[in-house]
């Protein structure tokens, strides 16, 4: 008599192994300060740093900020820090800078009878200005107000919050745009879209 066998189902196939994820690019380590940076811009902070520090003091002692003695050698050394930041502009386009600066020095003489709200308006431009194309702003509109105030009759130790006040904005925007373009392979006169807000 034939052996019957009996009929076995066969073993279910293995589920499939899942897919293993794939590797995306490697983000790329953000560059160090001193890639970002150079030595002389450091420098020039601290420049502005130590310009800044009679406004500083006078939440406890305005006399240094009251005394042209002072507010004199600050105004120069904040000239001199935002000339450091904005050197390769002024090499570069030494026309248009000149230009700028005597476009916001007739800013900052048009506006300072409403000071200081009314330097609200050469500040928010010189920070556009520097943050999106780099055109060296911050150091025009300090040149520019400080000529024309002397110009004016304005006495240094009056004048001295308005331009300090003014010029830390783009001052800030030049850092904040430094760190933007860190990396990105962008040159210096690259134009930032709305993008890099």
């Amino acid at each position: 008599m034939p052996s019957r066998k009996r009929s076995r189902t066969p073993p279910a196939a293995p589920a499939p192994a899942p897919a293993a994820p794939v590797p995306g690019p490697a983000s790329a380590p953000a560059p160090s300060l001193r890639e970002t940076f150079a030595r002389r811009h450091f420098i020039a902070g601290g420049l502005v740093v130590l310009a800044s520090i009679p406004a500083l003091l006078a939440a406890v002692w305005d006399a240094p900020m009251n005394s042209n003695a002072v507010a004199v050698p600050a105004v120069i050394l904040l000239t001199v820090g935002a000339l450091i930041f904005d050197r390769e502009q002024w090499i570069a386009e030494s026309r248009r800078q000149m230009l700028l600066t005597l476009g916001f020095g007739a800013l900052a003489a048009a506006t300072a009878p409403a000071a200081p709200l009314g330097l609200l308006l050469p500040t928010l431009l010189a920070a556009v200005l520097e943050f999106k194309r780099g055109w060296g702003a911050a150091s025009a509109l300090v040149l520019g107000s400080g000529v024309a105030y002397a110009l004016f009759g304005v006495e240094p130790s009056t004048s001295y919050p308005y331009v300090l006040g003014m010029a830390w904005p783009a001052l800030g925007a030049h850092v904040m745009r430094r760190q933007a373009l860190a990396g990105s392979g962008h040159a210096e006169t690259a134009v930032l879209g709305r993008g890099r807000w």
